[in-house]
């Protein structure tokens, strides 16, 4: 991912989409009553695209529910989930492993709004192997990172191969945009990102730096 969400709902089923807009929000904004609630989640399931549709596919997992030990939100990769689907479902988890379950749902969630254009090109790139050879960081960018909220503490993680990392992470994330088709998706997902609470952004980071 490059910079980071238009909330609205993409692909609503028409007899449906106030229902599902709702149930969203809920899910975004006041997580832990959405996972109490088994009622909404299972309308939720029932009102999502069928499986034919674009942005059922560009998932290919549904909404995960955050453990009850408080474990980190994991995503359910369904047995017939393509290869493509599992690997990207595997680069997601990676994200989730890293935050505590409230804000994994809330991440998840606000991804899932994005628009399937957006969607489907990270899907891509999370399924997709580090490149071979990313040039690292220079000093300048490098301090910025680690002056800023969302990097603060990976730089003092990272110690010596920061600039390897940032490096890497930088690779990725340009690669995530250039696989978009146009640049409204691309201004879409930078707005998203740039929105994203520093938490979630490090978690991202961790992630594509690996």
């Amino acid at each position: 991912m490059s910079d980071g969400t238009d909330l609205a709902v993409t692909e609503q089923s028409p007899a449906g989409g106030a229902e599902l807009a709702e149930i969203q929000h809920t899910l975004r904004h006041a997580p832990a009553e959405y996972w109490r609630n088994r009622d909404m989640q299972a309308r939720h399931l029932g009102l999502l695209p069928s499986d034919g549709s674009p942005a059922h596919r560009a998932r290919g997992v549904a909404p995960a529910a955050p453990a009850d030990d408080g474990e980190a939100v994991q995503l359910t990769i369904p047995g017939t989930a393509t290869s493509l689907q599992a690997a990207a479902g595997r680069g997601a988890n990676g994200v989730l492993a890293n935050l505590p379950p409230s804000a994994g749902a809330s991440l998840e969630s606000s991804f899932n709004s994005l628009p399937v254009g957006v969607v489907n090109a990270c899907r891509e790139e999370l399924a997709a192997p580090c490149p071979k050879f990313a040039p690292p960081a220079d000093d300048a960018f490098l301090a910025r990172f680690a002056a800023s909220p969302r990097g603060r503490e990976l730089a003092r993680e990272w110690g010596s191969i920061a600039a390897v990392r940032l490096g890497r992470v930088q690779a990725r994330m340009d690669r995530w945009f250039d696989r978009m088709a146009n640049d409204a998706d691309r201004k879409t997902a930078g707005a998203w990102f740039r929105g994203l609470p520093a938490n979630q952004a490090s978690a991202i980071f961790r992630a594509l730096s690996a």
